[in-house]
């Protein structure tokens, strides 16, 4: 069975087992705007215990998420710009390219639309790394609202009700009259931390990548070096 098989197998055990429990749990499903909640309290004790327990170093960590935060909107107002431009004044690169510069995720976009330049897609990947980066961008979201002492009412997933039931967001509900009465550092440290989050997920992830390259990768081929130092000599 090649992985193509196990992957989409893999898709239909998952929308079916989470299909299973949200009809078992529909008591706490509940419909805002487009999205179906799913609400509980899932993760809420390690939140506050994080949140009160590292007051000091999350309150030096809000000056660096916020610092990061200002840093990184200005970098994407450019490139936002920077874009538009290209799109404008180069339309032959776009028609090239065959794809918009800014376009919405599409799920086997590269399978749909024969876009061979573009890696594949696998839900696999996709489910783990999405659920890597949500949960750890919310749960950041939630151990700053605790240590400036907002209240957290649930936390959850959520999915649009027109695709299959998987899972493609996290949350953690704030209560809003508490986010209201916090100071405006405070709300910008809540704020910027889930971006801060997914900066620390990725400074990790990225050490891991090269200290394991850096253990397993074996160099090939011959050395060189002394076979040209006898010709220059």
């Amino acid at each position: 069975m090649n992985f193509v098989a196990i992957d989409v197998s893999l898709l239909v055990i998952f929308v079916i087992f989470i299909s299973i429990f949200l009809y078992i749990k529909r008591k706490n499903l509940k419909r805002e705007g487009l999205l179906f909640l799913y609400k509980t309290t899932w993760g809420m004790r390690v939140i506050d215990k994080i949140g009160k327990k590292y007051r000091k170093t999350l309150n030096f960590l809000s000056y660096i998420s916020i610092t990061m935060g200002y840093i990184l909107m200005g970098c994407m107002l450019y490139l936002f710009g920077k874009i538009v431009y290209i799109y404008i004044a180069y339309p032959s690169i776009v028609k090239a390219i065959k794809v918009p510069p800014i376009t919405p995720l599409v799920p086997y976009l590269p399978q749909a639309f024969k876009l061979d330049f573009l890696p594949p897609f696998y839900f696999t990947y996709w489910i783990i790394i999405l659920a890597i980066i949500a949960i750890t961008h919310e749960f950041m979201h939630g151990i700053f609202m605790r240590r400036y002492d907002i209240k957290i009412k649930s936390t959850g997933f959520g999915f649009f009700p027109f695709f299959l039931p998987v899972f493609l967001a996290a949350f953690v509900e704030q209560d809003e009259q508490s986010m209201d009465k916090s100071s405006p550092f405070n709300q910008m440290a809540v704020l910027a931390a889930g971006t801060f989050a997914n900066i620390l997920t990725a400074i990790l992830f990225f050490g891991i990548l090269v200290l394991f390259f850096t253990t397993f990768f074996v160099p090939g081929g011959h050395n060189l070096t002394p076979i040209l130092i006898r010709q220059f000599h």
